[in-house]
């Protein structure tokens, strides 16, 4: 209940103080599902500018659909439905979906009844949460997705205490919710590394990379089959690949962009072409995070359950940051790699990490503040304000240091007993 109180506060501020906007992004979802039914390319912004200005819906198309073809396909059940009805239940199942799975993992990562609650009441006021709620985002069903996919990884009780493996048809179902969280944003995906090299091992992590193979294989294969309409113009997905200054873009290439292009609330520094840049930064970031990954998870004595949580965590935080124009709202899953962290513990043992997860903290809630300022009428443009409007890309590069940090702290002492052995 606590963590539902956030997401359903942010809606009610909004609507206090009158903010425009509102169920944005489901307004794309729906329009989306409509054309789809309708036999229709979700991919076509012009058609679903006609469509939603036909039912006299108020709302800005921007790039338009921009997701897989099967959360389309899954749309055209709700867009069966007057937008109000649909736009009510996507929240309620949204925000459900969210506190439930919440609620499950903070009781399994901290012991305090009181620390519990606290946690709780702060998942829901991370502001890419509220802020999915507000404009209708898909994220906290990804949330739940990942949340019930990631559950047979996170160590139990207390930080030191253990959990026992999970079985087959466990291990499987997991992999099939990341997968379907995949199909919504593709982001989550990344987690079929951390999982290959944990499979190596532990025979429940590579049930659970089959599992995803073969839920988003299957999603997309039946999305295929009850609409073929629905794949016509997925190409034009390549476009994500390009620079986009747009402010909403809180990524390698969002902050990368805005420094050298400029945006809608920012400008330019020092005005060039971006793209190779922007490759080269996450290709680096992705060489780093496989580094880590190669040393937390592979050797002798390794994977350890610790080792195995903040890997993932590690990847969820390097593609949160990595994937190209992902949103501010699109950070909603960190929340997961933080309790997977909290639960290997270690996170703020020192005074470096504790700095680093202060300046994610941070960075987040001064993002949150800037892009309600930003939103007020020709707001003054500056290289200051170019900078902070990165804030919370550098928010999640900190979280990503932190997470190494403490990757790289466990895998230490199983490398010293490999040296003592030998």
């Amino acid at each position: 209940m606590l963590a539902a109180v956030g997401p359903m506060a942010a809606l009610g501020g909004a609507w206090a103080i009158g903010l425009d906007g509102w169920f944005n992004d489901f307004h794309v979802y729906y329009l989306a599902g409509a054309l789809v039914a309708r036999g229709d390319s979700p991919y076509d912004a012009a058609a679903m500018t006609a469509l939603g200005r036909a039912q006299g819906l108020d709302f800005v198309v921007g790039g338009g659909y921009s997701y897989p073809p099967p959360f389309a396909v899954a749309m055209a059940a709700l867009a069966a439905l007057p937008f109000a009805a649909a736009a009510a239940l996507f929240t309620a199942v949204s925000v459900a979906s969210f506190a439930l799975v919440i609620g499950w993992w903070v009781a399994r990562v901290v012991d305090r009844p009181s620390r519990r609650r606290l946690l709780a009441l702060a998942a829901g006021f991370y502001p890419p949460v509220a802020g999915s709620v507000f404009a209708g985002q898909a994220n906290l069903i990804v949330v739940a997705l990942l949340g019930f996919g990631l559950a047979p990884f996170l160590p139990a009780g207390s930080p030191a205490g253990a959990a026992p493996p999970a079985g087959f048809r466990r291990s499987l179902g997991a992999g099939v919710a990341i997968g379907f969280a995949g199909i919504v944003k593709v982001a989550p995906l990344a987690l079929a590394a951390p999982l290959a090299l944990i499979g190596l091992r532990r025979r429940p992590a590579a049930v659970a990379l089959g599992g995803l193979v073969a839920g988003a294989a299957a999603a997309l294969v039946l999305a295929g089959a009850i609409a073929p309409s629905a794949s016509a113009g997925a190409a034009g997905l390549g476009g994500l690949l390009a620079p986009d200054p747009f402010w909403t873009n809180q990524s390698i290439n969002g902050a990368l962009s805005r420094l050298f292009l400029d945006g809608d609330r920012t400008t330019a520094l020092l005005p060039a072409d971006p793209s190779a840049l922007i490759a080269g930064m996450t290709a680096l970031l992705a060489a780093a995070t496989a580094v880590v990954l190669v040393r937390v998870l592979v050797g002798p004595d390794r994977p350890t359950r610790r080792g195995v949580a903040v890997a993932l965590a590690l990847a969820i935080v390097a593609a949160a940051v990595g994937a190209p124009k992902n949103s501010f709202w699109n950070h909603a899953p960190v929340l997961l790699a933080v309790a997977l962290a909290l639960g290997a513990g270690g996170l703020t043992a020192t005074g470096g990490r504790r700095i680093l997860v202060g300046v994610w903290a941070g960075a987040t809630a001064l993002q949150a503040v800037l892009d309600r300022w930003l939103d007020q009428p020709a707001p003054a443009h500056s290289a200051a304000l170019t900078v902070l409007s990165d804030s919370a890309t550098i928010a999640l590069l900190a979280l990503w240091l932190a997470l190494a940090s403490l990757a790289l702290s466990i895998a230490e002492p199983a490398v010293r007993r490999e040296v003592d052995g030998a």
